[in-house]
């Protein structure tokens, strides 16, 4: 796709991962002083970008493993993703869990979350939704969703390389009657990611249609599909599945975004977002009932440098090591695959 003008470093998926981060930021920063259930609706909105920008971006990277003629891509895949995800993840599940920070969200504050020691280890290995585990630190809830969607992408691939649109919005409406099925029958609660896989699947679809840009003002209509969502009702699962595939849609038609004072600081906020997501209940939490101040501009201003000084110490000490790790590991297992086989070759030609 790359040549069709749309990469992973596209300012446009930087604007909208920056975009998706700071939903949930916000969120979270209302919540300590606003009652509302639109701007939970908010918050729950970011996740579901999240999902839109992940799915799309790995199949940018998928492609970019089959442009170099890739051996095992899954394999190569999963490792890649492990090592990306599970270090900060897991760091951030035992400083939650060690340092009993409060990291669920209730309208009006923060609450602790108490898991047992089998709930450590689910947490650890991002599997709470199938063995009913509480989430630490809260918005870890989305990451089994990721990992698990993780196992259906390189399939998906495969499909949306073809370049087939009706194909793959097909399959939108067949995981839309799956989720449907799954979310009125008790028995399947611990596959929700049903529930999600149509929230994932526009990004493929994304990549399926290619890079057409008709239209300016990415932000603009990012913001109205962004603005009909958190006026949905809450917990509807049909609006939900609608905005993703919505902003699914829009993605190609954009052209990029060219404006440095929106692709810059786009760029950072993405960069470092995964701390973000991660750390940003801590940083509330503490500026917002350890540091003795009532006023709200200062406990907001506190509260993002502190995210954001976090978040980059985050980024540089674990996330990016851990990534330049996961490549080579990746890169290493591949080599040892191949080796037997041109050995083979070796001796069967002679």
């Amino acid at each position: 796709m790359r040549e069709a003008g749309l990469s992973s470093d596209s300012a446009n998926l930087n604007f909208l991962r920056s975009t998706a981060v700071l939903a949930v930021l916000a969120a979270h920063l209302t919540t300590m002083r606003v009652s509302s259930p639109h701007i939970w609706n908010l918050g729950h909105l970011g996740v579901l970008l999240f999902f839109v920008h992940t799915s799309l971006v790995l199949m940018l990277s998928l492609q970019r493993q089959d442009q170099k003629g890739s051996e095992n891509r899954f394999i190569r895949f999963m490792l890649r993703r492990a090592f990306r995800i599970y270090p900060l993840s897991i760091f951030s599940v035992l400083f939650y869990f060690f340092l009993k920070v409060p990291s669920r969200f209730v309208l009006g504050g923060l609450i602790p979350t108490h898991v047992s020691i089998a709930g450590l280890f689910s947490n650890l290995a991002l599997t709470q939704n199938l063995t009913y585990s509480d989430s630490v630190p809260g918005v870890l809830w989305s990451l089994p969703l990721e990992i698990q969607m993780y196992l259906m992408l390189p399939l998906l691939y495969v499909i949306a390389v073809r370049r087939r649109p009706a194909t793959m919005a097909l399959i939108w409406i067949g995981a839309v009657i799956l989720g449907t099925i799954q979310m009125n029958i008790g028995r399947l609660d611990r596959l929700n990611v049903l529930e999600y896989a149509p929230c994932f699947i526009p990004g493929v679809l994304a990549f399926c249609l290619g890079h057409r840009p008709r239209f300016k003002f990415w932000p603009l209509a990012l913001i109205v599909a962004i603005t009909a969502f958190m006026f949905a009702p809450k917990g509807a699962a049909i609006p939900k599945w609608l905005v993703c595939l919505t902003v699914g849609l829009m993605i190609p038609y954009f052209q990029e975004i060219r404006t440095r004072i929106l692709t810059v600081p786009a760029e950072y906020i993405a960069k470092y977002s995964f701390g973000i997501y991660l750390f940003h209940s801590a940083a509330i939490w503490f500026v917002f009932t350890q540091i003795p101040t009532t006023s709200l501009f200062l406990q907001i201003t506190l509260s993002l440098f502190l995210t954001g000084a976090v978040s980059a110490a985050a980024f540089h000490l674990i996330e990016q090591p851990m990534i330049r790790v996961g490549t080579l590991v990746a890169q290493s297992v591949v080599s040892m695959k191949a080796s037997p086989l041109k050995s083979k070759k070796t001796t069967s030609g002679a």
